[in-house]
């Protein structure tokens, strides 16, 4: 047998079975045999998705993936692009080494997705619907696929799918289902043939449409059900409590206007013990919710509480709180928090934190401070953007002699100069950081220059500088410190002209996504001669005063041949321009005009 009918014979049984590995291992490596990538873009995907969300080991093949799709993804995706979907990177996604999630319009399911099937093992998809036709087509489509979303833009589009939904041909495979709408809830909990939901996703939710959701009986294996702004009312929790969805692991109830008190009947629920995410951010849970989600939930691993009116007595109640042993990731953010927390950051009895965000309250130094003694051991990321620590605060975090395992600070628009960068850039805490977040905080010159001072950021490879102040000397200097060996990710924007032109010519031979402004034709001109950033692939730049002549030498440039994503907010290029960088990057290019930029414009924060 060749090894051209192996690979055939092979891949017939990935088609076959798209959801095991097990071909998938052995098809990878009979590509490494033959000197074919591919064969380690499936065996890295499949390690990526067995390694905890936050193993720094995970980070690692994030970033091996990130390269070889950089290299090979256009080759990859040529044949499922080739059936129509040229506009955008995102639209096609590869999982485990191929094409398994797709974003299709409603009308072209129908034409596309039985032509898919034939080449690659497609898993999941996602749908627009413009209108309430075609809606069976898919449904037909997707009869034997593991997750089906949809997101309409039209009058009675949803209502469309609700009614059709009792009708769809499944085949027991349908894991995964996103819809909107209380008719949807309905049309769901009449429909025995969805047995097989895992998780399910209804938006728009009302008491009503929860209370058929709560009979049925064949939903009983939905172990994530997320509710996003929903109207369920203190009636709805109720029900949900009482219901036959008995094996919830994970729930979110975002912004439903659910006090406290409301949300109590979740306690007494038969998956209450096994609870092991929660989301009820944008609710009025107050202490009462504080006291509850303190108590009763032991097995939470991930809560998020952000803009729940806790105020600082329901942020002691959770972080003194002996029963939540095993909580990982905690988002306090936007409840109006002061210094008067000090006391229960203090009285923090949370040995398994990992992950802190209390962005935009009112933290100063002596909370801070607190921080800084307390017992969070294992604390990776800590999220103070957009609260009053000033240098103090900062400085105050930069003399700890605890938080052993904290590698992500973000202290976006904190109120941080020269002074308090000086002290983190000096600091043990400093050395161990591998991703600081010092957006908005007007850093200049000096600023950036007393935090590289000392050459101690031994492990920085993330580093964010939007809306800072540096001039061309600012970032002279730092494309010639010593991170500029290892940076691997640079936000730096509010640029002087021509600021930008040093680290375009410079030697970063780690960077792969920068996101800067300033970028005009003798920036794209530098960009498309640039030999030193060669690892370079994804690239989010505000460019209002890049014409069609900077378009044009992007467009030629011999080294920009790993470009993931380029994204330009650049109004003065015209179609000419935009054709002349479609024709080179295809689907990795957006240009547009005053738009909101992609999501590699910052370093995140959710937890």
């Amino acid at each position: 047998m060749t090894a051209q009918s192996d690979v055939g014979r092979l891949l017939a049984e990935i088609l076959a079975d798209p959801a095991s590995d097990a071909a998938r291992l052995v098809y990878a490596d009979h590509l490494i045999e033959l000197g074919d990538p591919r064969g380690e873009l499936v065996q890295a995907q499949i390690k990526f998705e067995k390694i905890e969300w936050d193993d720094p080991a995970r980070r690692v093949i994030d970033e091996r993936i990130a390269d070889l799709l950089a290299m090979y993804e256009t080759e990859w995706t040529r044949d499922v692009r080739a059936l129509g979907f040229d506009d955008h990177l995102q639209q096609v996604s590869l999982r485990r080494g191929f094409v398994e999630k797709v974003t299709i319009d409603a009308k072209d399911a129908a034409r596309i997705v039985p032509a898919l099937r034939a080449i690659t093992p497609l898993r999941e998809l996602h749908v627009t619907a413009k209108d309430d036709a075609n809606i069976d087509a898919v449904g037909v489509a997707a009869a034997d696929l593991e997750a089906l979303s949809f997101r309409s833009f039209a009058r009675g589009a949803d209502r469309a799918v609700a009614n059709r939904i009792p009708h769809w041909p499944y085949k027991g495979k349908l894991q995964t289902l996103h819809v909107v709408g209380p008719d949807a809830a309905k049309a769901i909990a009449i429909t025995p043939a969805l047995a097989s939901l895992r998780r399910l996703r209804v938006s728009g939710i009302s008491s009503v449409g929860m209370a058929a959701l709560a009979e049925a009986k064949h939903l009983a294996n939905v172990h994530t059900l997320e509710l996003p702004q929903s109207g369920l009312g203190p009636t709805g929790v109720d029900i949900l409590a009482r219901g036959a969805l008995t094996g919830i692991t994970r729930l979110q109830l975002e912004q439903a206007r659910l006090t406290g008190d409301e949300l109590a009947p979740l306690a007494g629920s038969p998956f209450a013990p096994q609870l092991q995410q929660l989301r009820v951010h944008h609710n009025k849970l107050a202490n009462a919710g504080a006291r509850l989600l303190a108590a009763q939930f032991p097995a939470l691993e991930l809560l998020d509480v952000e803009s729940a009116e806790l105020r600082a007595d329901g942020a002691h109640t959770l972080m003194s709180s002996t029963k939540l042993a095993r909580l990982q990731s905690l988002d306090i953010s936007r409840n109006g928090l002061g210094d008067e927390v000090v006391r229960a950051i203090e009285a923090v009895s949370l040995p398994a934190l990992r992950h802190l965000a209390c962005l935009q309250n009112l933290l100063g130094r002596s909370a801070a401070a607190a921080l800084a003694r307390a017992n969070l051991d294992e604390l990776r990321s800590l999220d103070l953007s957009e609260n009053p620590l000033g240098d103090d605060g900062l400085i105050a975090l930069a003399e700890t002699t605890r938080l052993p395992k904290l590698d992500v600070l973000r202290v976006k628009r904190a109120g941080i100069s020269a002074r308090g960068l000086a002290k983190l850039g000096a600091s043990q805490l400093g050395s161990r950081l591998r991703a600081i977040d010092l957006a908005r905080n007007d850093v200049d010159d000096a600023g950036l220059a007393a935090l590289l001072e000392h050459d101690d950021l031994a492990s920085l490879d993330a580093l964010d500088l939007a809306g800072s102040a540096l001039t061309i000397d600012g970032v002279a200097r730092l494309v010639g410190s010593p991170i500029a060996a290892r940076i691997k990710h640079l936000t730096i924007t509010g640029l002087t002209p021509g600021a930008l032109s040093p680290l375009l010519v410079s030697d970063l031979p780690e960077l792969r996504s920068l996101v800067a402004d300033r970028f005009d034709d003798d920036a794209a001109f530098r960009l498309a001669q640039a030999k030193g950033l060669r690892s370079l692939h994804s690239i989010v730049f505000t460019a209002r005063e890049l014409t069609d002549a900077g378009a044009r030498a992007l467009a030629a440039s011999p080294y920009l041949e790993r470009i993931l994503w380029l994204e330009l907010d650049a109004p003065a290029v015209s179609e000419v321009g935009k054709q002349l960088l479609r024709q080179r990057f295809a689907h990795h290019v957006a240009v547009f005009a005053g738009a909101t930029l992609h999501a590699f414009s910052g370093l995140g924060r959710r937890v």
